[in-house]
């Protein structure tokens, strides 16, 4: 039986620090004893014959801030034996060259013992959230890998999914009421016989829900709140499915595959009175969710906060995992689980440019009327997000008043 270590993050920590630091010192060591300089690749591939992908990934190795982060830019061990091939070839010291092949011994051993291989090794160094933001490239090339898989998996993809939320004074005092617009920019399936959810409403209270421009589903009832201005001619067929007293699922049927067949697909609704304005107890917060279930190529989450409601406007946005097997949001024993995904938010408005939603600011701003809002008396915030992890829920909070 394998008997763990009392702390095994610190182990690969610090062991992981260690071996990346010494590595790192040997290659700029037998480099600088061959006279190269460390920040300049193209010299470095072109005096020593390496290749100008190799040079690159050791100049960054050897001049990364963070040591355990320069692990992404390591050669594997094919690369680093060409280094110390050329090392060897241009004259470097003995002393340095046996200070260089027991770094390398050692950093493979360090990557077998503790992950097995250097994919494995990359994930375990980038995604923690701390590191982030420093490996956003990385972590955005996960995710996209993530994305195909899923898509495969699933049978259906999207070029966007858009989650739009208005807060705004109501004509309930000391309460606050919300539109939501969400759906899909070139949905597509990529298997006939999937049918799809495009959205889930929930309905809580004694909330009353105002469907935007409502058509009858196409076979089903009751109405799908399709924003039909906005979405693709023909309809797609859709249906609504109840799940229990609490849920309805809008969904999109099965149908024809491909680009040729894809839709857009947006829905909205506006609730009345929906949520107080004031904390129920100390630390509470409004909150407004956006469930991740759909592989797409970008997530984009705008939240639009009435001028009036100045305790609003200061959000932040978080993104939680859903997998059924981990905690849930929101918490309860356990603390949720946060994704290592960028999660800043930027300042907009009604007339933000969006060229990933051709009529976005149609979309904003006929929405806004059509529910009796000036559309410039928002101030808005963005969460833009590339190949968004799935099963996930994006959250954006915002202080409520006392």
């Amino acid at each position: 039986m394998t008997q763990a270590a009392s702390n095994p993050r610190s182990t690969f920590h610090d062991e992981g620090q260690a071996k990346v630091r010494t590595l790192r010192k040997a290659v700029a060591g037998a480099l600088r004893a061959v006279g190269a300089q460390l920040d300049e690749p193209q010299e470095i591939s072109r005096n020593f014959g390496l290749d100008k992908t190799l040079a690159w990934k050791l100049s960054r190795l050897v001049l990364e801030e963070d040591a355990l982060a320069s692990v992404v830019h390591a050669p594997r061990l094919p690369g680093l034996l060409l280094f110390e091939k050329a090392m060897n070839k241009a004259g470097a010291p003995r002393e340095a060259m046996a200070e260089l092949r027991a770094a390398i011994e050692g950093f493979e051993q360090f990557v077998e013992d503790h992950a097995g291989d250097r994919d494995v090794m990359e994930i375990m160094v980038t995604t923690p959230p701390a590191r982030a933001s420093a490996n956003a490239k990385k972590l955005e090339q996960f995710r996209k890998d993530g994305f195909l898989a899923n898509s495969a998996i699933w049978g259906v993809s999207a070029k966007v999914h858009l989650a739009l939320r208005w807060l705004m004074p109501s004509a309930t005092e000391g309460a606050v009421d919300l539109i939501t617009v969400c759906g899909f920019v070139s949905f597509r399936r990529l298997r006939s016989d999937i049918p799809w959810t495009a959205a889930s409403l929930y309905q809580w209270n004694a909330s009353e829900l105002e469907p935007l421009n409502p058509i009858k589903a196409l076979g089903g009832t009751p109405e799908v709140p399709l924003l039909t201005d906005f979405c693709s001619k023909p309809l797609p067929p859709m249906r609504t499915v109840r799940d229990g007293d609490m849920r309805t699922r809008l969904m999109i049927d099965a149908g024809p595959v491909g680009n040729a067949a894809a839709a857009d697909v947006l829905l909205g609704w506006v609730h009345r009175a929906n949520a107080p304005m004031r904390a129920s107890q100390p630390g509470e917060q409004g909150e407004h969710a956006a469930i991740l279930s759909t592989p797409v190529e970008l997530f984009i989450h705008d939240f639009f906060v009435h001028k009036d409601l100045t305790f609003a406007h200061k959000p932040s946005a978080t993104i939680y995992g859903l997998m059924p097997g981990g905690p849930q949001y929101p918490a309860t024993d356990v603390p949720a689980q946060v994704l290592p995904v960028p999660t800043e938010l930027q300042e907009i408005d009604a007339g933000q440019l969006t060229p990933d939603v051709a009529n976005y600011t149609e979309i904003v701003t006929k929405v806004a009327e059509g529910a009796g809002q000036d559309p410039w008396a928002f101030r808005g915030f963005r969460l833009k997000v590339k190949y968004p992890p799935i099963p996930a829920m994006s959250v954006i909070k915002h202080d409520l008043l006392p």
